[in-house]
């Protein structure tokens, strides 16, 4: 009896050819990827392509630098990224400058916390040295990515030339009165003993009575509105945030509206 030998079609199949990996291996191929990247500085290339040809700017709102990248900073990244890329292929030039954020009340409270009774200018020194450190650390998670952006000449809000340019356009503003002083809550925080943003507030749930108001009409808009009616007349309102009353200004009415 013959020997059944085993038939292989493998090398009867017509299929292409091609030098990618079977398997990606992608922890290996991008760290081979990145160090190339870096050695050819990529990043500075592609800031200087096309240059005098049309500009097209992408600016990066700069990233809160207190902790490690998130999915929220992958997101905006890549998506800039993407239009930047795209527009290059187009021939124009886009030079991409990351930007930092490294000021704000939450590096002043965790470097506070690390370092408990620091002078101001102690704390100012930290509160610099923490942000720095974060720079450094998303700036290489951002190149992970595969974001492609001048990293090694970013531009950060507690550079002094930026506090200065700031001060400079708020001086233009208020030597060209637009600068007002107005009746606008500020919300402070006791503790901290700073300015807090909207953002940062937390409220404690509490329950607050609703009240009806009677707003007397000036005699003039009464005159205007009601021509005829010789009695007083008052707006009523019903309001469940009572403790806004103080900085009321004006009662609003829309004409088309039946009340």
């Amino acid at each position: 009896m013959a020997d059944q030998q085993t038939i292989s079609f493998k090398n009867t199949l017509n299929l292409p050819r091609t030098d990618l990996p079977i398997r990606v291996q992608h922890v290996a191929l991008e760290e081979q990827l990145l160090k190339r990247w870096a050695e050819q500085d990529i990043y500075a290339k592609t800031f200087a392509a096309n240059v005098g040809s049309t500009k097209f700017i992408v600016h990066d709102g700069p990233p809160y630098a207190n902790g490690p990248i998130h999915l929220g900073h992958a997101y905006n990244k890549i998506l800039k990224d993407m239009v930047a890329k795209n527009q290059r292929m187009a021939g124009k030039h886009v030079p991409v400058t990351p930007g930092f954020d490294c000021h704000g009340l939450p590096i002043e409270h965790k470097v506070t916390q690390e370092h408990p009774g620091l002078s101001r200018e102690a704390l100012i020194a930290q509160c610099r040295a923490y942000a720095a450190h974060w720079i450094d650390v998303q700036r290489e998670q951002f190149k992970q990515l595969g974001v492609f952006m001048d990293w090694d000449r970013p531009y950060k809000t507690m550079d002094y030339s930026y506090e200065a340019a700031i001060l400079q356009a708020l001086g233009a503003f208020v030597a060209g009165s637009f600068i007002e002083r107005k009746n606008k809550t500020i919300p402070w925080c006791p503790s901290c003993q700073t300015a807090l943003a909207a953002a940062e507030i937390e409220y404690k749930d509490r329950k607050d009575p609703s009240i009806f108001v009677a707003f007397a009409l000036e005699k003039a808009a009464q005159k205007k509105i009601f021509p005829t009616l010789d009695q007083p007349v008052s707006l009523v309102i019903w309001t469940t945030t009572p403790w806004t009353l103080p900085l009321n200004r004006a009662v609003v009415i829309k004409p088309e509206t039946v009340y």
